[in-house]
């Protein structure tokens, strides 16, 4: 975990961003008395994708959607 740590230090001073583990495990958004808006919030997400082609008929549409 320390390892871990450490390399997200060095990963964002390399970027200009402050690394900070306490809030880091907890959630996207970080606090700053000095800010308080959502300028923080980091709007990458995982996304999961379902291949069901083999079990459902494809239909194709030439129509504008």
């Amino acid at each position: 975990m320390e390892e871990y740590i450490r390399l997200e230090k060095e990963k964002v001073r390399r970027r200009g961003e402050v690394y900070d583990w306490e809030t880091t495990m907890y959630g996207n958004i970080w606090y700053d008395e000095d800010i308080h808006d959502l300028r923080s919030v980091e709007t990458e997400f995982l996304a999961i994708v379902y291949n069901d082609t083999l079990t459902s008929e494809v239909a194709l549409s030439c129509e504008p959607t």
